[in-house]
């Protein structure tokens, strides 16, 4: 029964934007952020009555980095008198409901009451579903320019799946081809994965495929057939292409670039305590960095890069804060060492550790990795 209740919750992480139920002044609200907040406190009750709950250094620093980011969000927002307060901190609520999931799954693991065998088939049955949606939207549904009017990137011939965005999708599935080759070891994710991470022609997920092969690379040189394939087709005609058409029309690159010099100028506003989790945009629009009719899209809630949205939202000490969090899961686990490197380095060029379905996939196998290790 848990089990099956867990496939639920990451199938509708994997549904992405297929679960979205409203839409409010840019903020979106999704069916599985309601369905994980329902599941986390049926869980922890159950948890608690059974007296298996195990705390540890990684919810004390979650706590931490959450009472922080709290406070000084509540100061920024009542200081410039914004009237979305409720908004803004449920972005902060749903990352505390992410990483609280992780938590309730590691305290399952080591008291055995999930098995590892059980959060394989997790991942197992989530991945054939999210190859059955790639298919569908690769061959039926490619072209999703029509959907640039709610704040989607006009995207015509790539694999974005329901994820909607071609770059959350190619980490998404560079994520999965390192837990296969981990722990899964599953020819099909493999394989699968990699295929899919081509369709996407992602630059941001091919440079970081090529560092995660170059971590695999110290466990077997058998992973230099993958280095030479990803190399191989980043030469090829349409990828090349691409690139050529992009630097033309002076899109993708420059205004990635464009969003890092909008972070660091926000930043030097409040560097000390930032200007609240997910309060960028709102604070972006009062410097005047950011036009009226960006202030809706999706790219406006945060800078190209996580950990730069970090530094702004929450000043220097927020940063800590939340590193130090994310490397308490490693620094006794050499497999989240290397996960954590893939992901950061990857949240660099865009905000992928607070894409929902990627960040609750990290959550997950940080956890699992440490209730192994321990």
């Amino acid at each position: 029964m848990l089990r099956n209740l867990i496939v639920v919750a990451l199938s509708l992480f994997t549904l992405a934007n297929l679960t979205s139920i409203s839409r409010v002044g840019g903020y979106n609200f999704y069916l599985y952020d309601f369905y994980l907040l329902i599941l986390n406190l049926a869980v922890f009750v159950w948890c608690l009555k059974k007296g298996i709950l195990r705390i540890n250094l990684n919810l004390i620093l979650l706590v931490l980095f959450l009472v922080w980011s709290t406070v000084v969000t509540l100061s920024n927002v009542i200081f410039y008198d914004f009237n979305d307060q409720f908004l803004v901190l449920s972005y902060l609520f749903r990352f505390g409901n992410y990483s609280f999931f992780g938590f309730l799954i590691y305290s399952l693991l080591k008291s055995k009451i999930l098995s590892t065998y059980d959060f394989q088939h997790i991942l197992r049955v989530n991945f054939y579903l999210l190859v059955i949606l790639n298919v569908l939207q690769y061959f039926i549904f490619r072209d999703i320019s029509s959907l640039s009017i709610y704040g989607f990137d006009p995207h015509q011939t790539r694999l974005t799946g329901t994820f909607l965005d071609p770059n959350y999708m190619g980490i998404y599935l560079i994520l999965y081809f390192i837990i296969s080759e981990n722990f899964l070891k599953s020819r099909f994710i493999s394989y699968s994965s990699f295929l899919m991470l081509l369709l996407t022609e992602s630059r941001s997920a091919f440079l970081t495929f090529l560092i995660a092969i170059v971590f695999l690379i110290f466990k077997s040189p058998k992973y230099f057939i993958y280095l030479a394939l990803i190399i191989s087709f980043s030469f090829g005609t349409s990828f090349v292409n691409r690139i050529e058409l992009s630097k033309a029309s002076n899109d993708s690159s420059n205004l990635r670039i464009e969003s890092w010099k909008n972070a660091v100028q926000l930043y030097s506003f409040s560097p000390e305590f930032g200007v609240g989790f997910n309060n960028y945009r709102n604070m972006a629009k009062y410097f005047n960095l950011s036009t009226p009719e960006m202030y809706y899209a999706n790219s406006s809630n945060s800078s190209d890069s996580s950990l730069l949205s970090i530094l702004v939202m929450g000043g220097g000490l927020g940063l800590f804060l939340f590193v130090s969090y994310l490397f308490s899961f490693g620094y006794k686990v050499f497999e989240n060492l290397i996960f954590l490197g893939v992901i950061l380095f990857n949240s660099l060029f865009i905000n992928s550790l607070f894409f929902p379905s990627v960040c609750v996939l990290v959550i997950l196998i940080l956890n699992f990795n440490l209730a192994n290790k321990n």
